[in-house]
């Protein structure tokens, strides 16, 4: 109940490094949210701005808390999201200073990745994700365009990007400006056609494609008439290309 989340005070408990909201089924989530103050009660979960480490679980609103967006969460650096099947849209993170690792599984809701991710309202100098080396999107169903945005700088520290089961994926965002990118995995995502438009940035090392026949046809075609890359292993349904790393120090020196 709201009074037993007042009670709690989480806000005010500083020792909490870590900490792990977890519903066990839909019918608990039920219980919360029957009397109509599901929101509310997981509003009042406020953890303290100590906060390092946040995992949520099988969250069953339409919508994760206000709280989980605010940049005043200076020390937070790692977000696991599982399981939030209701929730049509994925929550603002972008202006958190100091995430390094966000994993989200299971929002079978969303549809569509937008500027709404990285920040809830656009200023020319923002730097959404100012600080995240890993970003993993796994299991979002009913995914269908990460949308490009241009109305903010994003990810400048990202070195690793996976997305993994997301079948109806047909558009990721430009990674060509992710300066910092090392690794990308793709996985199971069939209807994905190609890469994004620009291509991979010079500090790519490693292209990991494993069941996405359209991608891997499509890179087959491209990367492999390239001097900058080479076919490191070959399956039926799995690719693995490396960046010539003599090649990639000549591409960075030149972007340099």
């Amino acid at each position: 109940s709201v009074e037993e989340c007042k009670k709690a005070n989480l806000h005010h408990k500083r020792g909490i490094t870590k900490l792990e909201l977890r519903w066990t089924d839909d019918l608990e989530w039920e219980n919360i949210a029957g009397d109509g103050h599901g929101k509310e009660v997981v509003e009042h979960l406020l953890p303290s701005i100590m906060l390092e480490d946040l995992r949520i679980l099988c969250y069953g609103g339409l919508k994760l808390p206000s709280w989980i967006s605010k940049p005043s969460f200076y020390k937070l650096k790692s977000i696991t999201l599982f399981k939030c099947e209701n929730c049509r849209l994925l929550p603002s993170l972008g202006r958190l200073p100091s995430l390094e690792f966000l994993t989200l599984i299971e929002f079978i809701q969303v549809k569509i990745i937008d500027m709404h991710f990285y920040v809830e309202t656009a200023h020319s100098d923002h730097v959404a994700f100012p600080k995240l080396q890993k970003l993993e999107i796994k299991s979002l169903l009913s995914l269908e365009e990460w949308r490009e945005t241009r109305k903010v700088r994003y990810f400048p520290c990202l070195t690793k990007l996976v997305i993994k089961d997301c079948p109806q994926l047909t558009t990721i965002c430009r990674l060509s400006g992710i300066h910092c990118l090392e690794c990308l995995e793709i996985n199971n995502c069939g209807k994905l056609p190609s890469l994004p438009e620009g291509g991979l940035p010079s500090s790519m090392k490693t292209l990991v494609i494993d069941d996405c026949p359209m991608l891997s046809l499509s890179c087959s075609s491209s990367l492999e008439k390239s001097q900058d890359w080479h076919k490191s292993e070959h399956t039926s349904s799995l690719l693995i290309y490396q960046r010539n790393e003599g090649k990639r120090r000549e591409s960075a020196s030149v972007t340099n």
